[in-house]
C-alpha cells in the first residue's frame, strides 16, 4: 500500500526509452532511502517503453504511471509532476541516467541539516558515447551563487528541491525555455532568495548518447537561446543597462568554461563586487581563486634597442590591459641603446596599470663572437642577450622572456603558473614548415620557438647554462649549421630539457597550416587560433612593415592606440583609409565584380578579389566562436 505522504516525490518524463528506462527506474527503486513515490510520465512513446514501465509498476506500488496519448513539450510533464508531488522534497530523474544507490540518502540528510538550501544537486560521472569532462565541479552555496551567472553549474537529473519553497513563491518550469527550463527555474529560485548547492560526491551516472535531444545541432541551438536569456537576466543585476549586461554575456562562454578569456571573467567579477547584497563576497573570492588563481608578481624580460621601442611599448600595453587585478609586473629591459626620451615614454604605460621597470645595460663586447646569419637578417643582435638573463637576476626562481614583436590577448597567469619541473624552459614548438629540417640539423626531436620562454633560472644557474650557450654558439658556427642564431643554440643545448606548452602561448603566423608536421593535434591548434594568449609576429610578417599580410595585424594596432605611441596609430588609420579610397577607384576602373565594404560606417566599394582574400586570410580559416561546439557536451 502506498504511503500517503512520502518524504520524496520523484518526477520522470519518458519517451521511447525502452532500452534505457528500465535501468533508470531500477536505479531509483534500489535506493537505500526508500520513502518515496515515483511519478513517471510516458510522453506518447511509440516503442515498448510503456510495457517496460507497466511491468515494473506491477512489482512496486511506489510507481505511478501517467500515459500521454501523444508526445508533448516534456516540460509540461515536469510542471504537472511537481503539482502532483506529495513529498517534502521533489527529486528529478531522467529516463537514460542511473542514480547511484545512496543518492537519496545523502541528499535528504543534507537538506534536513541545511534548511537554508532550497535546491541540491550532486556531482556526476559522465559515461556513454563520449570522452567529455564534467561541468559540475562546484558545491559551496556561496560560490554557486556566483557560478550560475556564467553557466548552469547543476546537472538537472541530480536535483532535489524543497517543495515548500516552490509552493510559497508559486515557482514552476517555463515551457518557453525548452532544453534550458531547469536553468530558468534555478534563476527564479535565486531571485526569490533561495540557495542552491551541490553535494561534492558523484551520485549519478550521466549518459551521453547520440539520441539525446541536446546532442543534436537543432535542439542545441534552441537550448542556447533559452540559456542565454537566463544568463542575460542573471547578469543584468550587476549592470546599469541591458546593453552592458549583453556585452558581458557575450564576452564569456558558458561551456567549456576553461576556454574563457581570464580578463573577461575578471571584469564581470569586479562588477559583482559592487553588489555583495546580491552575491556573497566570499563566493566571488572562491570563484576568483578557482578560475583566476592566487595573487602573483610576474617577472618579464624583454630585449630591445631604440628602434624597437614602439613595439616594446605596444607589447607592454597589451600585457597591462589584459592583466588581472591579482597580477603585478616587474619588467626588465635588456637595453640595446634606448634613449632617455623613449624611456620616459615607456613610463607612460604606468597610466594603464602601475608596474616596476628596470633597464639593464648589456656589455656588447660579450657578444662580439655571436654572429648574424643570412637567414636571420631581420633579427637584431639583441636576441643573444637572452643568454645572460639568469646571470643578471640569479635571485629569481623563474622569469618570462618575450620578444618585443608580440601582443598579449589574455592574462599571463596561467602561463606563469606552469610547472617547469626539471626543465630549462617551457616553450611552444617552432611551427614553420622548415622546423622538421631544423630539428634534424640540430640533432633534436622537436625544436621550440624562442619568442616566448618561461625560464627556469635556478636550473640555468645550477647547470652553468649561460657559459654553455656561448660555447655552443661557437661550436655550431664552426660546424656551419648555425642558422637561427640563439634559437638554434638553445635548441641544441636544451634538447630533452624543454617542456612544450599549448601553442596559444606563442601563436605564430603559420600555426594553422602546421598540422602535418607538428606534435600538436588539430584540437590544440584550433584552440590556440580561437583563444591565443600571446600573438607572436614572427618571421618577416611585421604589422608595421609596408603591405604586411599577417592575419592578426589589427591586434597590434588595437594596442598601439592605447600606448604612448598612439600618434602613430592615427597615421596608420589615415594611410589605411587612403588605400581603401584608391581601392574604390581601382575597382571602378576594372569594372569587375564589386561588393560593399564599410569603412568608419561609410559604404564604399572594393574589388571582389579583395573581399575573397580578406575572408580566406593567411591562416586558411575564418575564426569562429563556435568551433568547440562539435566536440563538447551541450549543457545549459
Amino acid at each position: 500500500m502506498k504511503k500517503i505522504t512520502p518524504k520524496i516525490s520523484v518526477v520522470m518524463s519518458v519517451y521511447n526509452r525502452a532500452d534505457y528506462a528500465k535501468t533508470a527506474i531500477l536505479s531509483i527503486l534500489n535506493q537505500t532511502f526508500s520513502d518515496f513515490e515515483l511519478i513517471v510520465f510516458d510522453n506518447g512513446s511509440t516503442d515498448n517503453t510503456v510495457e517496460v514501465i507497466e511491468n515494473l509498476a506491477s512489482q512496486d506500488d511506489r510507481i505511478t504511471l501517467i500515459k500521454n496519448p501523444k508526445n508533448i513539450n516534456y516540460t509540461l510533464n515536469l510542471i504537472k509532476g511537481f503539482k502532483l508531488a506529495k513529498g517534502e522534497y521533489i527529486a528529478r530523474m531522467d529516463d537514460d541516467d542511473i542514480s547511484l544507490p545512496k543518492r537519496f540518502e545523502y541528499q535528504v540528510k543534507y537538506l534536513d541539516e541545511h534548511q537554508d538550501v532550497v535546491l541540491l544537486g550532486t556531482f556526476i560521472n559522465i559515461f556513454g558515447d563520449t570522452t567529455r569532462k564534467t561541468w559540475v565541479n562546484i558545491s559551496d552555496a556561496d560560490e554557486m551563487a556566483v557560478a550560475i551567472n556564467f553557466y548552469n553549474p547543476i546537472c538537472h537529473p541530480t536535483v532535489m528541491i524543497r517543495k515548500s519553497f516552490i509552493e510559497q513563491f508559486n515557482l514552476k518550469y517555463n515551457v518557453k525555455e525548452l532544453y534550458a527550463e531547469d536553468y530558468r527555474l534555478w534563476k527564479d529560485i535565486i531571485f526569490c532568495g533561495g540557495k542552491i548547492a551541490n553535494l561534492p560526491i558523484e551520485l549519478l551516472n550521466y549518459r551521453c548518447h547520440k539520441k539525446s535531444s541536446t546532442m543534436t545541432s537543432k535542439f542545441a541551438k534552441i537550448q542556447d537561446k533559452s540559456a542565454e536569456r537566463t544568463r542575460q537576466a542573471l547578469l543584468r543585476r550587476f549592470y546599469n543597462s541591458d546593453k552592458e549586461a549583453r556585452q558581458a554575456r557575450h564576452s564569456v562562454y558558458k561551456y567549456p568554461f576553461d576556454v574563457n578569456n581570464k580578463k573577461a571573467i575578471s571584469n564581470i567579477l569586479e562588477a559583482m563586487k559592487k553588489y555583495t547584497d546580491i552575491v556573497p563576497y566570499s563566493g566571488i573570492e572562491k570563484f576568483e581563486k578557482r578560475h583566476l588563481g592566487e595573487n602573483v608578481v610576474i617577472d618579464v624580460f624583454f630585449a630591445s634597442g631604440n628602434d624597437f621601442v614602439q613595439h616594446l611599448a605596444t607589447a607592454i600595453t597589451s600585457i597591462l590591459k589584459n592583466s588581472l587585478p591579482s597580477e603585478d609586473f616587474r619588467f626588465y629591459i635588456l637595453d640595446g641603446g634606448i634613449t632617455r626620451k623613449n624611456k620616459e615614454k615607456l613610463n607612460q604605460c604606468k597610466n594603464i596599470k602601475p608596474f616596476e621597470i628596470e633597464y639593464i645595460k648589456v656589455d656588447l663586447s660579450l657578444f662580439k663572437d655571436c654572429p648574424l646569419t643570412p637567414d636571420s637578417s631581420h633579427i637584431p643582435k639583441q636576441t643573444y642577450y637572452r643568454y645572460l638573463i639568469p646571470l643578471l637576476k640569479p635571485n629569481l626562481e623563474k622569469c618570462l622572456y618575450l620578444d618585443s614583436d608580440i601582443v598579449v590577448e589574455d592574462s599571463l597567469k596561467e602561463l606563469w603558473n606552469t610547472n617547469i619541473e626539471g626543465n630549462y624552459i617551457a616553450a611552444v614548438e617552432e611551427l614553420y614548415s622548415g622546423a622538421p629540417d631544423d630539428a634534424k640539423r640540430l640533432k633534436t626531436d622537436t625544436i621550440f620557438n624562442a619568442g616566448m620562454m618561461l625560464i627556469n633560472i635556478r636550473k640555468w644557474v645550477e647547470d652553468d647554462i649561460s657559459d654553455l650557450l656561448f660555447q655552443n654558439t661557437q661550436k655550431l658556427q664552426k660546424l656551419g649549421i648555425l642558422k637561427w642564431l640563439d634559437q638554434d643554440v638553445m635548441n641544441y643545448t636544451f634538447k630533452d630539457k624543454i617542456k612544450f606548452v599549448s601553442p596559444r602561448f606563442n601563436l605564430q603566423w603559420n600555426t594553422a597550416i602546421a598540422e602535418d608536421y607538428t606534435q600538436y593535434d588539430q584540437k590544440d591548434i584550433d584552440y590556440a587560433l580561437q583563444h591565443p594568449v600571446v600573438i607572436h609576429f614572427n618571421s618577416c610578417l611585421k604589422p608595421w612593415q609596408k603591405n604586411c599580410e599577417h592575419p592578426n595585424k589589427k591586434r597590434y594596432y588595437y594596442y598601439l592606440k592605447f600606448s604612448p605611441f598612439k600618434n602613430n596609430y592615427s597615421k596608420y588609420m589615415v594611410s589605411k583609409i587612403g588605400k581603401e579610397i584608391i581601392n574604390v577607384f581601382y575597382s571602378k576602373k576594372r569594372k569587375g565584380n564589386i561588393t560593399k565594404l564599410k569603412i568608419l560606417g561609410l559604404p564604399l566599394l572594393t574589388s571582389e578579389r579583395t573581399k575573397m582574400y580578406k575572408e580566406k586570410r593567411i591562416l586558411g580559416i575564418k575564426y569562429s566562436r563556435t568551433f568547440i561546439r562539435d566536440d563538447v557536451l551541450q549543457v545549459n
